[in-house]
C-alpha cells in the first residue's frame, strides 16, 4: 500500500525509499470486525537512524521560552541544522475525518538554524561531530505541538536530510 502511493501524496514511499535508514519497525493491527463495516488493517511503521545522540529535552514550555538542543552527530553524518516546526494541538475528530486520512505530513519547519556562515538569525555552533544551539520557542506566539529536528548532510544526498526529530509541548 505504502509503495502504490503516487504523488504529490507519496511521502511514505519516498521515505522507504531513502537510502541512508538503518533500521525499521514494523507494526501490524486487525481492527474487530463490526456488523455493519468490514475492518481494515492499520500499519507503522518507524525508521530508526543511529545519526546521533542528543541531549534530553524538557516535555514541556511556555511561549517565549528558551529551549537548549545539543548533542553529537554520529558518523557519517554531518550535523548541519537545527529547525523547528509546530502544529496546533490535538483535537478529537469524526469518524469520517479520521477514515478520510490515509497518511499525515511531518510539519516543515518555520525556522532551521544554520552554523555560522549561512544567513540564519542564531547561528548554531558545531564544533567536530558536537552541536548546540538555544533558541526562543514562539511561532508567532502560538501555543502547539513543536517539532524539533536535526538536520545533516549525508553521503551520497545532495540535499540536507532529517535525521532525528522529537516532539514537544508548547503552552
Amino acid at each position: 500500500m505504502f509503495f502504490n502511493e503516487r504523488p504529490p501524496n507519496d511521502g511514505h514511499r519516498k521515505n522507504i525509499l531513502k537510502p541512508f535508514h538503518k533500521r525499521v519497525g514494523i507494526g501490524v493491527a486487525q481492527p474487530v470486525a463490526t456488523p455493519t463495516e468490514i475492518p481494515t488493517p492499520c500499519f507503522s511503521q518507524e525508521f530508526i537512524d543511529p545519526y546521533g545522540s542528543y541531549a534530553s529535552l524538557p516535555r514541556s514550555l511556555h511561549v517565549g521560552e528558551k529551549l537548549s538542543v545539543s548533542g553529537k552527530g554520529i558518523a557519517p553524518a554531518q550535523i548541519t541544522g537545527v529547525g523547528l516546526a509546530r502544529v496546533d494541538l490535538p483535537r478529537a475528530l469524526s469518524v469520517s475525518e479520521v477514515n478520510k486520512r490515509r497518511s499525515y505530513p511531518v510539519p516543515v519547519p518555520y525556522q532551521v538554524y544554520w552554523p555560522t556562515g549561512f544567513v540564519t538569525p542564531i547561528p548554531l555552533s558545531v564544533k567536530g561531530d558536537d552541536f548546540a544551539i538555544t533558541v526562543p520557542v514562539s511561532d508567532q506566539g502560538k501555543p502547539g505541538l513543536y517539532e524539533i529536528s536535526i538536520w545533516a548532510k549525508l553521503p551520497g544526498n545532495p540535499d540536507m536530510v532529517m535525521v532525528g526529530l522529537r516532539t514537544l509541548l508548547v503552552q
